[in-house]
This record gives C-alpha cells, sequence and structure tokens, in this order.
C-alpha cells in the first residue's frame, strides 16, 4: 500500500501549513496512510516552539521523521520546497502550487532553476488557484495533463447554523483589514480616511487573534478589505464572507481571477493612489448601508461553502491515479441519513437539557441554591455542547447534500 507524506513547515500557522494539514486529515479519512514530516526553515515559525503549531494540533496527523523513497510511496511539498523533492527518485512527487509569489520570493533567494522542475519525469503539479494553473501551465510551460487542481476549504469556525445575521442591525461599523499586507497603500488610504472624521467607521487589524476569535469578530463587522498580494486563494477574503463580511478587494494576483476571488467587479479596484477616493467612498457606502450590499455576496459565500465537498472530490479525482482508489469510498447518501438522525437526537437532548432547566428553577424555588446553582452550571455546559454539536452537524448536513448532488 502506499505511503503519502506530506512536506511541512515546522511550527508555523498560516493558510499554506493548515492546508497541508487538511489534506494529510482528509485522505486518511477516506483510509489512505497519510503521514506529515516537519522541516525547520529559516524566517519561518517560531524558534522553540511546538513542531506541530497549536491551531493545527487537532487535524491529529501522524508523524513520520522521513520518507521512505520507494516506487508505490508519493510525496508532497510545497511549492516554496521544490528542492526537497529532489531525493524522491523511486516514487510519485507532487509539487504543491499553493501560491505564485510565495514561490517566487523562496526560489530567488535560494536560485533554484525552473529547469529542475521539468526535468522530473514522475513530478505531478497540483494547484491550489486558477492563477497558480495560470503561472504553471503558460509561465513555466508544464503540461496540463500534469497538473490538477486541489484548492482548499475553511476551518468550521467561519461556518454558522442558517440563523446567522445578514442583517444591518446586527452589524458593527467596523471594517477589518490585514496589517501585514499591501502595507504602504492601505496605509495611505487610512492617512486619508482620517482627514475626514464625518464616518464613524473603526479600522480593525486582523492580528494577535485565534481562528475563534477571529470568526466571533467577523460576524459582527461589515467589511473586509484587502489590498495587498493575493499569491493564492487567500483564506481571509472567504473567511469574512461567510461570516457575513463585504469584501473589497485590489486586482493582485489572484485577485484578479474571477474564479479565485469570485466576487462582483465593483468590489474590486486597483490598488492605485489615485483611486483611493473611490475606494473610501465605497466602504463608506457599504457601512451605512450593509443590507444593500450583502445580497451581491450571497454567490461567494455559497462558493465558499462548497468548497470542502469539492475539496474531497478533487482530491479523490488527483490521489486515485497515483495511489489507487480510496480504502474507504465515500457515501454521501448514508452521511446525510446519519446526520439527519443526529439533528433528531439533539433534538432530544435539548428537551432534555429543558427538564434540568425545570428541576435547576424548582431547586432553587425550595431555597436548596447549592443543588440550584450546581444543576444550572451543568445545564449550561450541556447547551454550549449541544450548540457546537449543531454547527458541526449543520455543516455535515450540507457536505453530504452536497456531495449527493455532484
Amino acid at each position: 500500500m502506499s505511503v503519502i507524506y506530506i512536506i511541512c513547515p515546522a511550527r508555523a500557522y498560516t493558510g499554506g501549513p493548515e492546508l497541508l494539514h487538511q489534506l494529510c486529515y482528509k485522505l486518511r479519512q477516506y483510509g489512505y496512510d497519510s503521514r506529515m514530516i516537519y522541516v525547520d526553515i529559516p524566517d519561518i515559525g517560531i524558534p522553540g516552539s511546538p513542531m506541530i503549531h497549536p491551531n493545527l494540533a487537532k487535524y491529529g496527523n501522524p508523524v513520520s521523521q522521513e520518507f521512505a523513497d520507494a516506487p508505490e510511496n508519493i510525496v508532497v511539498a510545497p511549492e516554496t520546497l521544490p528542492w526537497l523533492l529532489e531525493s524522491a527518485t523511486r516514487g510519485v512527487s507532487v509539487l504543491w502550487w499553493l501560491s505564485v509569489d510565495n514561490y517566487s520570493k523562496s526560489v530567488a533567494v535560494l536560485a533554484y532553476p525552473h529547469e529542475k522542475l521539468l526535468e522530473n519525469p514522475r513530478l505531478v503539479h497540483f494547484v491550489q488557484s486558477e492563477y497558480a494553473r495560470d503561472f504553471v501551465e503558460n509561465t513555466l510551460g508544464v503540461e496540463a495533463k500534469k497538473v490538477c487542481y486541489l484548492a482548499d476549504y475553511l476551518r468550521e469556525e467561519y461556518f454558522l447554523p442558517p440563523d446567522l445575521s445578514f442583517s444591518a442591525s446586527a452589524r458593527l461599523p467596523f471594517v477589518l483589514l490585514n496589517p501585514q499586507k499591501g502595507v504602504e497603500f492601505t496605509n495611505k488610504l487610512l492617512q486619508t480616511a482620517a482627514k475626514n472624521n464625518s464616518h464613524s467607521i473603526k479600522w480593525v487589524p486582523l492580528a494577535g487573534y485565534t481562528p475563534e476569535q477571529m470568526a466571533v469578530l467577523m460576524r459582527v463587522s461589515s467589511l473586509y478589505i484587502d489590498f495587498g498580494p493575493h499569491p493564492g486563494m487567500d483564506r481571509i477574503p472567504r473567511e469574512a464572507a461567510a461570516c457575513g463580511c463585504c469584501v473589497v478587494t485590489g486586482r493582485d494576483g489572484s485577485a484578479a481571477y474571477a474564479a479565485d476571488v469570485p466576487i462582483p467587479d465593483m468590489y474590486k479596484i486597483d490598488a492605485a493612489e489615485e483611486n483611493i477616493p473611490r475606494i473610501l467612498d465605497l466602504i463608506y457606502h457599504i457601512v451605512a448601508d450593509y443590507d444593500r450590499h450583502i445580497g451581491a455576496f450571497a454567490p461567494y459565500r455559497q462558493f465558499v461553502a462548497a468548497q470542502e465537498a469539492r475539496f474531497e472530490k478533487d482530491m479523490l479525482a488527483a490521489f486515485s491515479p497515483l495511489a489507487g482508489p480510496p480504502p474507504i469510498p465515500f457515501d454521501a447518501a448514508n452521511l446525510r441519513e446519519k446526520t439527519e438522525a443526529c439533528f433528531t437526537a439533539a433534538g432530544g437532548l435539548c428537551a432534555t437539557i429543558a427538564e434540568g432547566m425545570t428541576y435547576a428553577e424548582r431547586a432553587f424555588a425550595d431555597r436548596r441554591p447549592d443543588q440550584s446553582r450546581e444543576m444550572a452550571e451543568l445545564v449550561d455546559e450541556a447547551l454550549l455542547a449541544v450548540t457546537k454539536a449543531n454547527r458541526r452537524l449543520s455543516l455535515l448536513l450540507r457536505k453530504a447534500q452536497t456531495m449527493d448532488e455532484a
């Protein structure tokens, strides 16, 4: 049986390492033997921190120290680490283009020649975006038959039950931004905005938040802006949209591709200084009239919600020719049936919780405060558990329905 080794920068938490972990996790769900290999890369990750970043420990992937170079095995590496595939001479090598721009920076530093990417007849290219596909096929000259599309999907924290509010009454005049991207242009934008105090907007840099905290902030914000480079199909615009934010971007990198950032063209404006008044005018209109604009992003939210199902479908299409059919076939209809049964069970749990609350209230009325407090705490814990379970079940049911329709 094939072993699929996935090479990943150690101690790092960005979109790339997360996607590498998601691939390993999904492959194992289908019965493949997939394992992570961590490598320390200069200037990536925090020295001395855990090899596996705490935000990625949830995937529980097995770890190997090195890969076995055998004809039946597969080694996957991100585009920023192509030289690590040179010692994989007997099996299939996969270079996964999680970005274009990051590759150019990494390879420029190491003076790694493009030609080496074409010399290995057993090298296959995966692309995370249409931007990357365009680069690999039309700039590097890789044959289309050696290129497979495999994008990514978002963490469950960014998806809510159907009662998520898309009403302005539930939104604050917060404009979110990534302080690590397009810094020079964004600073000019903010400096210009500071001269006009008539708009009660709070500009919120997304820095120092956990994924859970990010999701909470996005659920009450009105807009996310991103005028920096889009080296791949970036996560934060999709995370913001899934949480109910409007999204305004520039046109750099993948943002120029409708297949990668499928939002209406009016919400994409070149990051040029002469466009700052136009950009600010659009921002002010969105925050002031959120209800009018949010409907334009419904197709984008649907696109994002369907990405996990598409990821699995594309993953199987890419790996089945390399490692054989999945040992555990996916049965969407069975998943949907089980998920609906879980919803029924959850309804029963809610009834039990309500009964527990009634007993807690009676205990308080009978002047047994200690018992009442203890029961109320247990009820609160149960409510939290059911809320989390309901969110996961909503995702499962959506996924089952999407897979069943595919």
